[in-house]
């Protein structure tokens, strides 16, 4: 009888710190927003805009393996010369540290900023918030409103026009690597795929409650999407092929945050986040962490699920020895 009154109260402590363990777990997982702003970084270059992320495994930008960057225009809102700047990203630090984030909860890793090389002139453009960088390992991509998709090698070298114009009046810019398209999003939410020499007009997104479309991006299989003055980021899953497997009107997921500020580009790359570029604000800022970081980069277990996974360890291993008895 002792043996049994034992087992029940060995059960009972068990099953208690599992319903605290549950309680921790689920107190995380209530969160006002679905991702985080990690900090503004103000180059001082006049309106920001285009921005694009590279991680550079190669170290093709400046002979630093393994070194992340950002790519954005800066100058006027409208008209007149548009330069472009590079600048090198590190964080000392784990970069989804955040005091909000129920994932990595702490105070946020320091960032610096370091500019490679000199502003380089791309051109005069009607609206440098019109077009947008894409890099990779085969150099830099800058597209596609006024001129249409323009190449260069790494160091702004054999400038060559590749693609055409897009319809109408776009704002965003992106590449999918598994099908080799590429990708444009109009001013009213029109989203359109270069087909061969043809841009193809696909389907029109969701009012996001943001004035207009702004921000688009492709990473892996998946397209985020958002719009210039919203909070909301949308996502669409595409086939290997690049098709998009989800309705117009319903998207994969959406993630929703309470402070944003203007979307006048989009980007990915260091830190495993997105990055936007703030237009009149003169920033480019930093978003991931949360749910969205769940669809974007690796991610970390909460402590909860740490502990949960102990306790069911724990627990299998009692049961064994039980039976041994």
């Amino acid at each position: 009888m002792k043996n049994y009154v034992h087992a029940f109260k060995s059960i009972r402590d068990i099953l208690v710190v599992a319903s605290i363990a549950s309680a921790i777990v689920a107190s995380q997982s209530v969160q006002a927003d679905d991702y985080y702003n990690y900090g503004d970084f103000n180059p001082g270059v006049g309106y920001t805009t285009g921005v694009g992320g590279y991680v550079d495994t190669a170290g093709r930008v400046e002979g630093i393996a393994g070194g992340e960057y950002l790519f954005f225009t800066g100058g006027p809102s409208y008209g007149g010369d548009t330069y472009a700047y590079i600048y090198r990203v590190e964080t000392a630090g784990d970069e989804n540290m955040h005091p909000l984030n129920p994932e990595a909860t702490g105070p946020i890793a320091p960032r610096t900023f370091t500019r490679v090389g000199d502003p380089y002139l791309v051109g005069n453009y009607s609206s440098g918030h019109e077009n947008e960088f894409y890099v990779n390992d085969s150099g830099i991509y800058y597209g596609a409103d006024d001129f249409g998709i323009t190449h260069w090698d790494f160091g702004w070298l054999n400038r060559t026009v590749i693609g055409p114009t897009t319809p109408g009046t776009t704002q965003t810019f992106a590449y999918h690597e598994a099908s080799g398209t590429w990708w444009a999003g109009g001013t009213y939410r029109e989203i359109y795929r270069l087909d061969g020499l043809s841009w193809t007009y696909l389907f029109t997104h969701p009012n996001l409650s943001g004035d207009h479309h702004d921000g688009m991006e492709i990473i892996g299989n998946s397209l985020f999407i958002s719009d210039m003055t919203s909070d909301i980021l949308i996502q669409y899953r595409l086939d290997a092929a690049g098709n998009v497997l989800d309705a117009p009107g319903s998207p994969y997921k959406t993630f929703s945050y309470s402070a944003s500020p203007y979307v006048e580009g989009m980007g990915y790359g260091p830190n495993n986040h997105l990055w936007i570029s703030g237009w009149s604000s003169g920033t480019v800022y930093e978003l991931g962490g949360g749910a969205l970081q769940e669809e974007i980069g690796p991610t970390i277990p909460a402590p909860g699920a740490i502990v949960l996974g102990s306790i069911g360890v724990a627990f299998v291993g009692w049961l064994r020895r039980r039976r041994t008895l």
